[in-house]
């Protein structure tokens, strides 16, 4: 999945309000098809910044942790390294 499909992938899921889980799975599938930590970090930061809704802002801020790897391991997207 390219850095454009999964950014708007991910705005329609915001919008449409979809839970955290599977908001992280759009994550999971965009690293599967060779997408990297830092092109999903700088996605996920462009998001946030254009977010008005303070929840859908937190569930960003959230989604990022997975993949930094800030959560339980078996919820990281990326191994730590």
């Amino acid at each position: 999945m390219s850095k454009l499909a999964v950014k708007l992938k991910l705005e329609i899921a915001l919008e449409n309000r979809l839970e955290l889980l599977e908001l992280r799975s759009l994550l999971t599938e965009f690293r599967d098809s060779g997408g990297e930590k830092e092109e999903a970090l700088n996605i996920l930061e462009e998001l946030r910044t254009s977010l008005t809704e303070k929840d859908r802002e937190d569930d960003v801020l959230d989604l990022m942790d997975f993949v930094v790897g800030f959560c339980s391991p078996q919820q990281a997207i990326w191994p730590s390294s």
